[in-house]
Parts: C-alpha cells; sequence; structure tokens
C-alpha cells in the first residue's frame, strides 16, 4: 500500500514537472522576452498620419493628467481655412466609456453635450456632439471588433471578440489578460464655421466623420500586427 502511494506521488510529480517544462519551452518558441501587449510604454504614435483632403501640420506628445497616466498624441491639419484638430490615447485597462474618458482628458462635461451615436457598417460605433463652438466625434479603437462609445457596447465586443486560443495560452503563461481590453480612444474636433447653426453643424459633422473613416482605416490594421 505505501509503496503504492509513493509512486502516485511521483506521477503526480512527473506530471507538474513534464507540465512546466512544456510551458516553459512553449514561451520560449512562441513568445519574445518581452510581451508589447504589457508594455505599455511600446505603444508607437508616428509622427504624421496622412488624412485624404487633410493636410497635416506639426504633432505633438500629450501630456498625462493628474488622474490618469497615458500615452497619447495631438494631430493637426488643415483644409483651405479649416482645422482638424485630433487627440488620440492608448488606453491598455479601460472601460471604454466615452463619457467618463472626457471627464479624464478634457474640460468637456458629458452632462452638457447632447451626443448622437451612429453606426458605420465594417467601421462600428462613433459619437458626434457640440461643445462650445466646436463640433466634435468620438470613440474607441478597439483592437479586437469594431468601434466603441459606450462602455456596454464596449464590454460586449472585448467578450465577443478579445478571445482566442492563442490568448488563453499566453494568459496561463502570465503574457496577456484572458480578454483584449485595449483601445485607442480618438477625440476629434473641427470650430463650427460662422454660417448657421444647422448648415455649420451639418458641415462639421460631415468632415468629422469623413476624417474618422480615414483615421479608423488607417489605425485598424496597424493595432491588429
Amino acid at each position: 500500500m505505501v509503496k503504492l502511494k509513493w509512486q502516485s506521488v511521483r506521477i503526480v510529480l512527473v506530471a507538474v514537472t513534464l507540465s512546466g517544462a512544456i510551458a516553459i519551452l512553449l514561451k520560449a518558441i512562441l513568445l519574445p522576452d518581452t510581451d508589447k501587449e504589457l508594455q505599455q510604454s511600446s505603444f508607437d504614435f508616428p509622427a504624421t498620419i496622412k488624412l485624404s483632403q487633410w493636410q497635416p501640420l506639426a504633432a505633438k506628445p500629450l501630456q498625462a493628467t493628474d488622474i490618469a497616466q497615458s500615452i497619447g498624441k495631438k494631430y493637426q491639419y488643415r483644409q483651405n481655412g479649416d482645422r482638424l484638430e485630433i487627440q488620440a490615447r492608448y488606453e491598455h485597462y479601460t472601460d471604454g466609456n466615452i463619457s467618463r474618458l472626457l471627464v479624464v482628458y478634457t474640460p468637456i462635461k458629458p452632462a452638457t453635450v447632447q451626443p448622437i451615436v451612429k453606426y458605420q457598417e465594417g467601421i462600428g460605433f462613433y459619437s458626434l456632439f457640440e461643445y462650445e463652438g466646436k463640433a466634435y466625434l468620438s470613440a474607441c479603437i478597439n483592437y479586437a471588433g469594431e468601434s466603441t462609445v459606450t462602455e456596454q457596447q464596449f464590454v460586449q465586443n472585448k467578450y465577443a471578440y478579445g478571445w482566442s486560443p492563442q490568448r488563453t495560452l499566453f494568459w496561463i503563461l502570465g503574457q496577456n489578460d484572458l480578454f483584449d481590453g485595449r483601445c485607442l480612444w480618438t477625440l476629434m474636433s473641427v470650430p463650427l464655421s460662422s454660417d448657421s447653426y444647422v448648415l455649420a453643424i451639418e458641415k462639421a459633422y460631415q468632415e468629422l466623420e469623413n476624417a474618422w473613416f480615414d483615421w479608423y482605416r488607417w489605425w485598424k490594421p496597424r493595432l491588429l500586427q
């Protein structure tokens, strides 16, 4: 009986050791020395991003706030006499709530705006609103799935598209989260012209949407790399 008991113990120990060795081997083969997903500082914002119909101007890094540390960059463009500004921030751990992100990073008070949430096939959801003489567009470009605006959309998208067998293996090895919850938060703005309010808003929203579609299509394949 004692002999059989120790044989069982040895089998368990051998199985645990073998599992650990296989895990280490898989990590060495499949993973780099450091996992870039968990290294927020490795996110790359290019110096310029081309958008059709807009001429790029100088871009500069966005500063972190007292509330949150993040990596970000502000891009500026011009088109004839019009100006476009884009603030982009890499969010590694986020709830995808655009209203909360506005509170954290901008002086915009969500309670004072009336956002219009729209959906574009193949891109996702985005929000349009007006605040103190400017028109804005905002959304999260998710690494997995389409863009989102609300926390509910973000969570549904994360659990629907942010998992894969490969991620599960890397999660077991401690290299990433089980679900991919990263996003590139984007906030675009253009000044409202001196036309009538309805015409100014319509023109500004059209400019923002066209720029957003270009912006999304530029970023999405690069986030998947």
